[in-house]
């Protein structure tokens, strides 16, 4: 089996979740990526149809329902930030189409040069850690909106428009931090072995080919390096918008939770309602941190 095939085999479950969503408009043959007409067409009408839901939601909120200005004002900019941050998946999968193209080919460029010199990719490994996160994280998002919908729309009588809209920026902001975390944790797998084998150079008694095997370790640190790089122009407006989301919803779930605790009489169930809308945020962001920063620690140990 060519090493493309081992490493579409082994993302196959995060492309095809990635592919249902629309955050990735290619797909894999048996020697290359190519595009997907089918889910660019699926982009550009879940871009049209989502304006028009967000756009009639924001009309409900400012002309029909009746609300307090802050708590109107704070679910508008809820709804904006979350129309902003889903479109963008959609519209970067179509611009940076290429450009994801290339970051899978280094990877997989890499993997062929390092079987070369004796390491291994552990590629079930790299599928079972992908599937055990990604149940893992919508299981969170499942609880919550399950809380949302049943707490807040049918007991409290909130409107569902702004938690539909909520519900769709969860799953969304849940996959595209696994598709970046996912790729994140392949590069550090990778700088992983590469030290591996750089260490067992030096402890083993290899005279034969040591420089010549020294020389491809430093040559394939460098592609490493340029594979972050290309990470960074992939996913770098999509982390600004993911961080910038994440500080304006934490914020306004810390002002209500504030309003809540002060106030005469304290509603519980609106308090956990809004630690547990809060809760994907801190648990993203701190995947995502986490993540960078292991990778990091290889990179300069």
């Amino acid at each position: 089996m060519s090493p493309f095939e081992k490493y579409t085999n082994s993302i196959q479950i995060l492309l095809g979740h990635n592919r249902i969503l629309g955050i990735a408009v290619f797909t894999p043959t048996k020697t290359k990526f190519r595009k997907s007409r089918s889910q660019c067409f699926f982009n550009i009408v879940a871009i049209l149809l989502f304006t028009a839901y967000c756009t009639y939601t924001i009309y409900l909120k400012t002309t029909v329902l009746k609300e307090g200005p802050i708590f109107q004002s704070t679910e508008l900019i809820m709804v904006v930030g979350n129309y902003i941050y889903v479109s963008s998946a959609w519209v970067l999968a179509l611009t940076n189409r290429e450009k994801m193209q290339q970051l899978h080919c280094k990877i997989i460029d890499f993997d062929a040069n390092l079987e070369k010199i004796g390491g291994c990719v552990g590629y079930e490994k790299q599928r079972r850690r992908g599937l055990v996160q990604m149940i893992t994280r919508y299981a969170l998002v499942v609880f919550v909106t399950l809380y949302v919908f049943v707490v807040r729309v049918y007991l409290r009588g909130f409107e569902a428009y702004t938690e539909i809209v909520r519900t769709v920026l969860n799953v969304y902001k849940t996959a595209t931090c696994l598709q970046s975390v996912q790729i994140v944790l392949m590069i550090q797998q990778r700088f992983v072995e590469l030290n591996k084998i750089l260490g067992e150079l030096f402890v083993k008694e290899i005279e034969q080919n040591r420089l010549k095997v020294l020389c491809d370790i430093c040559d394939m640190h460098k592609n490493l390096e340029t594979v972050v790089k290309h990470f960074n122009l992939v996913f770098g407006t999509q982390m600004v918008l993911f961080f910038g989301l994440t500080f304006v919803s934490i914020a306004i779930c810390c002002f209500y939770i504030i309003f809540a605790v002060m106030s005469n009489q304290m509603d519980y169930l609106f308090i956990m309602g809004i630690v547990l809308f809060s809760l994907p945020f801190y648990s993203d962001m701190l995947y995502i941190c986490v993540a960078c920063d292991k990778t990091m620690a290889e990179v300069y140990l």
